[in-house]
C-alpha cells in the first residue's frame, strides 16, 4: 500500500513539475530612464515601481489621480473627490511640493502655486505609455524638487511603420464618458501623430448635504485635450522633434464641505510645447531641449449665497515654465558611463483678485515682473 501511495506522489510531483515548465514564458525587458538614461531597470541600483502600458489600459479609473492613489506609499488627496477636484499628491508623507512632476523626463510646474505644483487634471489617460515612481530623495539628478521622490509620466510614442487611426468611447458611473481619437505614422523622413480627447461627467456634490433635503446639486467637470508631434524616424544617427499639447478643462465648485454653490465655476487652460535635437556618435549621445509650460486658472463665484460679506468673487492665476538643457551621454566601457550637462529654468506668475461687496470693490494684483525665479 505504502508503495502505491509513493508511486502516486511520484507521478503527481512530476505532472506539477511539468506545469510548471510549460507554463513558463520570458519576460519582456523593462527599460526605465530613473538615470536620466534608458537601461534595464535590473542596472538602475534604484528602488522603482513601473505602470505599464497594460495595467493603465485595464484599469477601472478615469483620471490620473485615481491611479497614482491606488500605488504604495502614495496619497492624492482630492482624487476621489468631484471631477476637476485639485490633486495634492505627497509620497511617504512628505509634503506636497516634495515630489518632481516629470513629463517625458521635463520637470513640469505651475508658478502661480504656492509650491508650483503641476495639476495632474490636464493628462488625461489615454495619453499615457507607463508611469515611472521612484521613492526617497532623488535630489543627486533631479534638484531640490525631488526630495520626496519622482514620479515620470512617459507619454505614447509613435512606434508604428503604417499610417494608423484609432477612435474609443467610454462610458462610467457618475454620467462619465469620454472619446478619443488618434493618428500616427511614419514616412522615410518623418514620423508623425495626431491625438484628441474630450471628457464629460456629470460628477457629485462635493459637499455633504447632511439632511437630504436642501438640494445641493451636482458639480460635474467638461474636459478637452489635443496633441501634435513630427521628429525624425527612429533609428536615425542625427535625430530632432516638434510637439505641442494643449488640455482645457471646467468644473463645478461648492462653497465648502457643508455648503453648496450653484454658480461657482474654475476654468483651467495648460499650453506645452518642446523642441529637441541631437546627434549619436559612436559613443556618445548628445541632446539639446527646450521646453515651455503655461498653465492659467480662472475662479469665478457669482453664486446666491457666498460665505464673508462678498456678493461677487473673480482670481486669475497664470504660470509661466521655460526650461532648457543640454545632456551628453558619453559610454566609457561596457561598465562605466559618464552623464553631464547643463540646465536652466525660468518661472514666472501674473495674479489677480477681484471682489464686491456692500463696502464696494476690492482689487489686487501680482505681476510678473516681481514674481521672477
Amino acid at each position: 500500500m505504502s508503495k502505491k501511495l509513493a508511486s502516486i506522489l511520484i507521478a503527481f510531483s512530476a505532472l506539477h513539475v511539468q506545469a510548471q515548465s510549460d507554463s513558463t514564458k520570458a519576460l519582456d525587458e523593462i527599460i526605465v530612464t530613473a538615470n536620466r538614461v534608458e537601461q534595464s531597470i535590473s542596472e538602475t541600483g534604484k528602488v522603482m515601481h513601473i505602470i505599464t502600458k497594460a495595467q493603465i489600459e485595464n484599469a477601472p479609473f478615469q483620471t490620473l489621480g485615481e491611479l497614482l492613489s491606488r500605488q504604495s506609499g502614495i496619497t492624492v488627496i482630492g482624487s476621489n473627490n468631484a471631477p476637476g477636484t485639485n490633486n495634492d499628491l505627497y509620497i511617504r508623507g512628505a509634503g506636497t511640493g516634495k515630489t518632481l512632476i516629470l513629463i517625458d523626463g521635463f520637470p513640469a510646474y505651475d508658478a502661480s502655486t504656492i509650491r508650483s505644483t503641476f495639476d495632474i487634471n490636464f493628462l488625461p489617460l489615454d495619453e499615457i505609455e507607463k508611469i515611472e515612481i521612484l521613492k526617497g530623495a532623488q535630489s543627486t539628478l533631479y534638484g531640490s524638487d525631488a526630495v520626496a521622490g519622482v514620479i515620470n509620466i512617459i507619454t505614447k510614442n509613435n512606434k508604428s511603420s503604417k499610417p494608423q487611426l484609432s477612435a474609443n468611447l467610454y462610458g462610467g458611473s457618475y454620467g462619465t464618458r469620454s472619446l478619443n481619437l488618434s493618428s500616427n505614422g511614419q514616412t522615410k523622413n518623418l514620423q508623425y501623430k495626431i491625438q484628441y480627447s474630450r471628457l464629460i461627467a456629470d460628477g457629485f456634490s462635493a459637499a455633504i448635504d447632511s439632511t437630504s433635503k436642501q438640494g445641493f446639486d451636482k458639480d460635474g467637470m467638461r474636459q478637452q485635450f489635443a496633441l501634435a508631434q513630427i521628429g525624425s524616424p527612429l533609428g536615425s544617427k542625427w535625430n530632432w522633434r516638434l510637439s505641442g499639447q494643449w488640455s482645457s478643462y471646467e468644473n463645478d465648485l461648492d462653497q465648502t464641505g457643508f455648503e453648496d454653490a450653484k454658480d461657482y465655476v474654475a476654468k483651467s487652460n495648460n499650453l506645452q510645447w518642446s523642441a529637441g535635437f541631437g546627434r549619436t556618435f559612436k559613443n556618445i549621445k548628445w541632446n539639446l531641449n527646450y521646453y515651455v509650460n503655461n498653465s492659467t486658472r480662472n475662479y469665478v463665484d457669482d453664486s446666491t449665497f457666498l460665505n464673508g460679506f462678498s456678493n461677487f468673487i473673480q482670481s486669475d492665476y497664470v504660470g509661466n515654465t521655460s526650461f532648457l538643457e543640454s545632456t551628453a551621454e558619453i559610454k566609457i566601457n561596457d561598465k562605466l558611463q559618464f552623464i553631464t550637462g547643463l540646465e536652466n529654468r525660468w518661472l514666472n506668475t501674473d495674479q489677480y483678485y477681484l471682489s464686491y461687496s456692500s463696502w464696494g470693490k476690492y482689487e489686487s494684483t501680482l505681476p510678473t515682473d516681481s514674481t521672477k525665479t
